[in-house]
């Protein structure tokens, strides 16, 4: 209204402010890791080269149409389908919404958005969404528009979609979307199986209240703790530098660990120690105290930040899923791999097998 109202400068000014507040608000991520990169590195090539890209991508459509009107001729004319993609748009957007919610959730801990309450919002808003399509509701249902194949199918695809959630709503892996939705620890409702009961000896672990391995997979979740079982049982480490938010994590865990070949090793050869990076639990106030990475000084508070300089100092960096394997004195065997390694279940499976090799030579 302001901008309708005002004239030259002020007006400018108004309609820039709001296309800027409304439409650009997502690229904070992109255009703030150029910006540090350039103050961290001292480089600008990396940068520039971004903020290039960025602003060709931006102007480059107003440039086309600028220099040949006549396109914009050939442009779809708007209508009511152009009203029902702003309409699916939303879905997605409120679809993706509950996934953010939910990172925030894991890492802050509040326990508000289980895995099964997830999957079932999800399934809701399919069948909202295809019934829309259907133009079923009183307010589109209105306006005559032809019911065709191509609106049919994609409610079908979507109708398809929610069913194939509801087994995870009772606590069954989805392997298509599992780097999406919660950990299996979150779930409410479900069939429980003889491995997803933890044990006493489990429930005893340090952190065992907070975090849960998948498949019965019995892990720790403190270094030391691990290191002294491993020691006790003559076991390789798996050391599992993981994320409660970590969604390339949880598509190893879901996609590769749940192979019969991988989850036997896991089980049976190996000691699992998973350290959570983003973990927000309040450390022991004998734990709490300042460290000293390159040449920065941290306040160390957290769990998390107690694993995550744990890793820069002795791996001089930060990502999730890295996975190390260590002996059971604690000695780096072989050269880690991360998450595009790790997804091949057969490379994985090698990664493993060279520990078991190493340690049955000892």
């Amino acid at each position: 209204k302001k901008a309708d109202s005002s004239k030259g400068f002020f007006s400018i000014f108004f309609m820039a402010f709001t296309l800027v507040l409304v439409s650009f608000s997502c690229t904070a991520m992109i255009i703030g890791t150029l910006l540090v990169e350039s103050v961290v590195t001292g480089t600008i090539a990396g940068p520039l080269v971004g903020m290039l890209g960025f602003a060709i991508a931006l102007a480059l459509p107003f440039i086309v149409f600028a220099a040949v009107p006549s396109l914009l001729q050939s442009l779809a004319k708007s209508g009511e389908w152009m009203n029902d993609i702003k309409v699916s748009l939303g879905f997605i957007e409120l679809g993706f919404a509950l996934k953010f919610i939910s990172k925030a959730d894991l890492v802050a801990g509040w326990g508000i958005l289980p895995r099964d309450v997830f999957i079932a919002i999800w399934i809701v808003l399919l069948i909202i969404w295809g019934l829309y399509i259907l133009r079923t509701f009183p307010h589109n249902r209105a306006i005559p528009l032809k019911i065709n194949k191509t609106r049919i199918t994609i409610a079908a695809l979507l109708f398809c979609f929610a069913l194939y959630l509801i087994p995870g709503f009772l606590g069954k892996p989805l392997d298509l979307v599992s780097g999406y939705l919660p950990p299996m620890s979150t779930q409410k409702i479900h069939i429980l199986s003889a491995e997803d009961k933890l044990t006493d000896v489990q429930k005893q672990k340090k952190y065992s209240n907070l975090f849960h391995s998948p498949y019965g997979i019995e892990g720790f979740y403190d270094y030391d703790e691990g290191l002294a079982y491993a020691k006790q049982t003559n076991k390789p480490i798996l050391l599992d530098f993981t994320g409660l938010g970590c969604e390339n994590c949880r598509k190893i865990e879901m996609n590769v660990w749940e192979k019969p070949e991988i989850l036997s090793l896991l089980k049976n050869d190996y000691v699992l120690i998973s350290l959570y990076l983003d973990s927000r639990e309040p450390l022991d106030s004998s734990l709490v105290r300042k460290e000293t990475y390159g040449e920065k000084t941290y306040d160390i508070t957290t769990l998390g930040e107690h694993w995550s300089i744990f890793m820069m100092k002795n791996y001089h960096g930060l990502m999730q899923p890295y996975y190390v394997i260590l002996s059971p004195e604690g000695k780096q065997i072989g050269e880690p791999i991360t998450y595009n390694e790790a997804k091949d279940v057969a490379q994985f499976k090698a990664f493993l097998e060279k520990g078991i090799e190493y340690q049955t030579k000892q």
